[in-house]
């Protein structure tokens, strides 16, 4: 089964290090996976050619390694299809689409960032996967993230919560979200 959940991690490098750093955080939040899907860098449009680069340089065997320790089998779609990845990819170019036209030319810095990315990973993975019953006793809704954390989740979405009195950085990250959460609406749910 094809739940198309969708992680959100920041890697401040491309390199094989801050893969190795970045993937226990992965295993820690969503648990191990069997088999890890990714596209090879080649679809970096618009970015430096050491970033096409990247995949070629990294150290496969301490990748390989990693992957061992885990059990997990690591795909990498062939270049310049991504519609092999349609499964996930359509998720990843909508969260892209949306991010840069919120971001822009705006830097955030590590925490805001880290804040913003975890709760915008938070509205795809919580949408439904099968359409939703009118009956009000009805169980709720079966979403990613139910699948993946076995639970209904019942943490408010951070647009409704007040925040008056949370700093300011925060709220920025808050207000990020609550951007990404109405675009999110208006671009892949309707």
């Amino acid at each position: 089964m094809t739940i198309r959940a969708v992680h959100i991690d920041v890697a401040h490098t491309l390199d094989t290090t801050s893969f190795l750093c970045a993937f226990p955080r992965f295993v820690s939040r969503q648990g191990n996976p069997l088999k890890l899907y990714s596209g090879k860098g080649t679809n970096f449009k618009g970015a430096e050619a050491d970033v096409k680069e990247c995949p070629r340089k990294w150290d496969q065997d301490k990748l390989a390694t990693k992957l061992l320790e885990h059990e997990c089998d690591w795909v990498f779609s062939v270049p310049k299809a991504s519609h092999r990845g349609g499964i996930w990819e359509r998720l990843i170019q909508s969260t892209r689409r949306i991010l840069r036209a919120l971001l822009g030319d705006r830097l955030v810095d590590g925490e805001k960032l880290q804040t913003t990315l975890t709760e915008i990973e938070k509205i795809p993975n919580d949408r439904p996967l099968v359409e939703l019953n009118s009956d009000p006793n009805d169980y709720a809704a079966l979403t990613p993230n139910y699948l993946l954390l076995f639970s209904a989740n019942p943490a408010e979405a951070s647009h409704c919560v007040d925040s008056r009195n949370l700093t300011k950085d925060w709220r920025q990250a808050n207000h990020l979200a609550d951007l990404f959460w109405n675009r999110w609406i208006k671009e892949y749910l309707l």
